[in-house]
């Protein structure tokens, strides 16, 4: 008896342990990262010494623990930001691996990367591909000649729209793609890279098409930011006019971009942009569509002269960019839509289009 007395309680911690299992909380899978890269923009340079500083020693955050142990020796303390420094601006050693790709942590430790990291998308997320099922220049108008001053913007907007849904040439692809590739697509991610690719490969018909990347594909990579609430991106003050149908924004769930340069393919006329952003209303959970899109970009007086349109475009073949534009040499419009650019001195005109896009099954990089 005395036995079975003490046995009691080994079976009791034998029957509690299976419930005890079910109320501990699962370990995080551990994200990639690039070590000495504190702040997970995918590039080791100072602010990530400033990141890991305040870190230290101004409660600032970490979202990966190991990313910030620039010297690898299992701890978070003032030798890391000391050691990427050294390696940055006095030929110190780099960082040990994962260095300079993403990756693992060979070594083990009790530092942690719970991410996410937004240089390092989770392994095994595909790429997620929207393609833009509209487009149409909202800002400014179009204006040609055509015995009087026409506005001229519902034609060139017909004209785009025919150039997304169908294959003139008949070659097996739609005449225009514009696709945006969200890797991996997470809306509740901080952060994330997205490429938006210019004349993509979609197959045709259009109804249950889908994209690569081909042989004239123009990819830009951008720098994404998601908000839940709230606009995500709108015009800027004082560079719009007040034409019908007016500018359409996005708001939360929403992403944009950061500024970078992109050209663009509007019915032959090819567009150059500079201090160019896009931004979108996330629809569905998970998204499966993009409504209220904007995007936006400036063109310079100068860059608008140069570009000269193709030769095959009725009534305007032959003449530069600008001759469509609002202000510019030769247009017929009594309006002066021309603005001033990033630099606020150079003039030249902000262009604004919406957008719609829908997911599609993507097969490139």
């Amino acid at each position: 008896m005395a036995a079975e007395r003490s046995l009691r309680p080994l079976r009791a911690l034998l029957l509690v342990l299976p419930l005890l299992a079910l109320l501990t909380p699962a370990a995080r899978a551990q994200s990639d990262f690039i070590r000495g890269d504190a702040n997970g923009n995918g590039a080791v340079d100072i602010a990530d010494a400033i990141y890991g500083l305040d870190h230290l020693f101004g409660g600032g955050p970490a979202i990966c623990r190991d990313a910030v142990d620039s010297n690898d020796d299992g701890q978070v303390n003032l030798a890391d930001p000391i050691h990427s420094l050294a390696y940055q601006f006095s030929s110190g050693p780099a960082p040990t691996a994962p260095f300079p790709a993403c990756g693992s942590d060979p070594t083990g430790d009790l530092l942690d990367c719970l991410g996410p990291v937004p240089a390092c998308p989770p392994t095994g997320d595909p790429p997620t591909a929207f393609r833009f099922t509209s487009l149409e220049i909202r800002d400014p108008h179009v204006f040609t000649t055509f015995l009087i001053c026409v506005d001229s913007t519902t034609t060139v907007n017909g004209l785009i729209a025919d150039a997304m849904t169908a294959d003139a040439d008949a070659d097996g692809d739609l005449d225009q793609s514009f696709l945006i590739v969200f890797r991996p697509l997470n809306p509740a991610a901080p952060a994330g890279p997205i490429d938006f690719l210019a004349n993509a490969a979609c197959t045709a018909p259009l109804a249950g098409t889908s994209c690569d990347v081909g042989p004239s594909t123009l990819t830009v990579g951008l720098d994404g930011t998601n908000q839940a609430v709230g606009n995500c991106l709108g015009p800027i003050p004082g560079t719009t006019n007040a034409w019908s149908p007016a500018i359409s924004s996005p708001s939360g769930p929403c992403f944009r971009t950061a500024a970078t340069s992109i050209s663009l393919d509007l019915a032959g006329i090819i567009v150059p942009l500079e201090d160019a952003r896009l931004g979108g209303t996330y629809v569905g959970i998970p998204p499966t569509s993009i409504a209220s899109g904007l995007g936006y970009g400036f063109i310079s007086v100068a860059t608008a002269n140069a570009t000269i349109l193709p030769a095959t475009l009725p009534l305007v073949g032959g003449l530069p960019l600008s001759a469509l534009l609002p202000g510019g040499a030769g247009n017929c419009s009594s309006i002066d839509a021309r603005d001033t650019g990033p630099d606020g001195v150079t003039l030249g005109w902000w262009i604004y289009f919406n957008y719609t896009a829908v997911e599609v099954p993507y097969t490139g990089p």
